[in-house]
């Protein structure tokens, strides 16, 4: 949330910047005088642009968490999208090119304490579960 807050204050025009900033994130300039002093302006403007400032912080922030979320979606899209290409390549016995291709050599199972084992592990167990008549599938609503 403060990223959003931060972005939709720099997507301020930058005359209104300054007197929002130095009333809400200051403590000695606070009053409206000691604002225009600072800003070099007439305290009625200071007033005026505040007022400009805070009049739709909603809009400001809703556009920001757009932003955030359709990138979001963007990314989650191509996640699943990589994911139902590596179960079909599984499916298809394909998986340690899916490894080869898109997973470092180094890859390692782990639990808590050791390694398990790398890749030969990895393509041993997912080549072995459709044989085993396990189906390995995206979830219909993923």
């Amino acid at each position: 949330m403060r990223d959003r807050v931060w972005e939709a204050v720099e997507e301020l025009p930058d005359a209104l910047r300054p007197p929002l900033l130095l009333r809400h994130f200051t403590e000695r300039v606070t009053a409206y005088d000691r604002n225009a002093q600072a800003c070099g302006v007439a305290v009625g403007t200071v007033r005026s642009r505040q007022n400009q400032a805070q009049a739709n912080p909603t809009g400001a922030l809703a556009a920001t968490a757009d932003r955030a979320h359709s990138d979001a979606r963007m990314r989650g899209g191509a996640s699943r999208g990589e994911a139902r290409h590596t179960l079909a390549e599984a499916a298809a016995g394909h998986f340690d090119r899916v490894l080869t291709q898109r997973r470092s050599p180094d890859i390692a199972l782990m639990n808590s304490c050791a390694r398990w084992g790398g890749r030969d592990l990895q393509t041993r167990g997912t080549d072995g579960d459709p044989a085993a008549g396990v189906r390995l599938r995206d979830r219909p609503n993923g």
